[in-house]
C-alpha cells in the first residue's frame, strides 16, 4: 500500500510514500552519501548499507484478559 495520509503535529495533512512488505531479511545499500543511522532515538553513525533480520517468535506480546 502506497500512499497513505498522516497528520503532522500541528495537525496538518502530509502525505508519504509507505511501501509494505514482507521477509525475513532486508537488506538496504544507500546509493548517493552515508546516511545518519539510528535505532530508537540512539545515534549509530553513518551508514552505506544496512542488513535487518526477523528471529520468527522472537517477541512475545502478553495482554491482561
Amino acid at each position: 500500500m502506497i500512499g497513505r495520509q498522516y497528520l503532522d503535529l500541528t495537525g496538518r495533512d502530509r502525505h508519504q510514500d509507505v511501501l509494505y512488505s514482507r521477509g525475513r531479511v532486508v537488506d538496504i545499500e544507500i546509493e548517493a552519501a552515508p546516511e545518519e543511522f539510528e535505532i530508537d532515538g540512539d545515534e549509530f553513525g553513518t551508514v552505506v548499507s544496512a542488513r535487518f533480520r526477523v528471529d520468527p517468535a522472537s517477541l512475545i506480546v502478553r495482554v491482561a484478559g
